[in-house]
């Protein structure tokens, strides 16, 4: 197939998801007001008794709720794109995408591609990564994850999970839990 075709599949593949994400998140931004009252309202029926203790914090929990729900939903789409278009021999093709579109998303994508599915962990692009996102607290946290996903897929030595921990103020001690209960490695 021609490396064109190839870099159209692929970026199409990545809007296409992105498109599907765009929509849900302005939905919920559009609506955050009734979706926060709607989930306070709920929080306070099932808390009656404790209606006073929780006035300062009904309002901060139905908010973490809503981050947390374009949270997942993020992350789902990111990572189905990932496994949709995800294969090693395709690295000039991503790099491609990447450099004709330098948004966070794509830089995500990109990065669970080669987290997924390509042999060596990409330090360096972490790293870039990182230094984008941070004041993006959705794009960052995602990052941070796409990571952990990694370290509980994949064997890892030990100084490469500290360095990685470390790159990105993981914890290290619960992800060497993790890899130790986990007895399901890619």
């Amino acid at each position: 197939m021609p490396g064109e075709k190839k870099y159209e599949i692929t970026s199409e593949t990545y809007f296409l998801g992105l498109r599907t994400l765009g929509f849900y998140l302005t939905f919920m931004q559009e609506n955050q007001d009734f979706l926060i009252n709607h989930i306070k309202n709920i929080i306070e029926k099932k808390h009656i008794r404790d209606r006073f203790r929780l006035q300062k914090s009904v309002e901060e929990t139905a908010n973490d709720f809503i981050f947390r729900l374009c949270f997942l939903a993020s992350w789902g789409t990111i990572k189905r794109i990932s496994s949709a278009v995800g294969y090693e021999k395709l690295h000039s093709t991503y790099e491609t995408v990447l450099d004709k579109n330098k948004y966070n998303s794509i830089k995500l994508i990109t990065l669970s591609i080669k987290l997924d599915h390509y042999d060596k962990f990409p330090f360096g692009e972490i790293e870039l990564t990182k230094n984008d996102l941070e004041k993006n607290k959705l794009s960052y946290l995602l990052l941070k994850n796409l990571v952990i996903n990694y370290l509980y897929m994949f064997n890892t030595t030990r100084e490469i999970r500290q360095r990685i921990c470390t790159l990105l103020e993981i914890q290290v001690k619960d992800q060497l839990r993790i890899s130790q209960s986990s007895k399901v490695k890619k």
